[in-house]
């Protein structure tokens, strides 16, 4: 089972942000599904049944701004947190402890300063579960739609 370290801001593993989309297909191989974004001209590359999903910017030649892992693509690590291990609930609270200033906005938790979005860790539901790993600039912390933050547990 392969093991993917996020490293907030710069990429996942190899795959760091900024990068060509050639470039990206020249280590990953061709994407078995790419999609256009209904809401941009964003690109979004899937491989290994759309359990690794990268989007790239709406320019043409746009780069590599998110990494998005589900459950089924492997471990997926953050500072030494395993962040798809057993305990959902525990994980989720982990991460808004480690970034202090967590916000959500349609059912996603976005935690601006770890630089990674995530979504289905408080469900019952584990196949609900996603991470995405974001490039600077993605999410900011006047945008109007991350107004709601999250209240640590005391």
């Amino acid at each position: 089972m392969a093991t993917y370290l996020i490293r907030s801001y710069a990429g996942v593993d190899g795959l760091d942000f900024g990068a060509a989309r050639s470039d990206v297909h020249r280590v990953l191989g061709q994407p078995a599904r790419t999609r256009t974004s209904r809401f941009s001209a964003e690109l979004t590359d899937s491989w290994f049944d759309g359990s690794l999903r990268l989007t790239f910017g709406e320019a043409p030649g746009a780069p590599l701004t998110e990494v998005t892992l589900y459950p089924s693509v492997g471990s997926v690590q953050l500072e030494g947190l395993d962040l798809f291990g057993a305990d959902r609930r525990a994980i989720y609270w982990e991460l808004c402890k480690r970034d202090g200033d967590a916000r959500v906005t349609v059912g996603v938790t976005v935690l601006l300063r770890l630089g990674i979005a995530i979504t289905g860790f408080l469900h019952a539901d584990a196949t609900d579960q996603a991470v995405t790993a974001f490039a600077r600039g993605r999410w900011q912390a006047d945008d109007d739609a991350l107004s709601e933050r999250v209240p640590l547990p005391s």
